[in-house]
């Protein structure tokens, strides 16, 4: 084979991958970068905005109507998010809504929902739990690595989670908070006397 026929292969081969995650993930522009290796499920209920980076193994799942869920659920990512290596969000019987500038560290877990855990039949069978209202990140937040947020959490604006929290309960604008389960532990400061540019300006 020659060197221009590997050449036509390869980008035919590259224009039927566009085709294929064009299909699955919706795109409010064509500057999102998914990495190679990133797993979409649901990706037709996925809006992914200008300039996102979803790096490589990461998972992003919507779950549609059906036997444990009484509504489709969508994940939304505002313009300039970063999502780490690894990082696992699953929107289920509630939307899952992160906003523009916000970056998530590796190994981080994001869930709208739990699973019913009655005693009387197994829990692969139950419906899911807790699904009343969406997860909602605000703008410019940073999300720690390894942080696990459950369903029906608000996180701030500017908030900052600590690395390897579990956060059960909602942030406000520029808290800091860490621990399993999480707490506020302080609350973001503007930087004081800052110099800007060169000495003597």
């Amino acid at each position: 084979m020659t060197l221009s026929q590997k050449t036509k292969n390869l980008i035919r081969l590259l224009k039927m991958l566009r085709r294929h995650f064009a299909n699955l993930v919706t795109f409010d522009s064509r500057g999102a970068v998914i990495g190679p290796f990133v797993r979409i499920q649901g990706g037709e209920r996925i809006l992914l905005s200008d300039g996102v980076f979803v790096a490589n193994f990461t998972t992003l799942m919507t779950c549609p109507a059906g036997a444990k869920t009484e509504r489709d659920a969508f994940l939304r990512v505002g313009s300039g998010s970063y999502i780490g290596e690894c990082v696992n969000i699953r929107a289920a019987g509630a939307d899952i809504n992160i906003g523009r500038d916000v970056m998530i560290a590796n190994n981080t877990v994001i869930v709208s929902s739990n699973h019913g855990f009655a005693s009387d039949r197994p829990i692969s069978e139950q419906r899911y739990t807790d699904c009343e209202v969406s997860v909602d990140i605000g703008n410019g937040a940073w999300i720690g690595a390894g942080v696990s947020i459950l369903a029906g959490v608000k996180v701030g604006a500017g908030a900052v989670i600590a690395s390897g929290a579990v956060l059960t309960k909602s942030v406000g604008e520029n808290e800091i908070w860490g621990g399993v389960p999480a707490k506020r532990l302080g609350f973001r400061e503007a930087t004081k006397n800052q110099k800007v540019g060169s000495e003597g300006q």
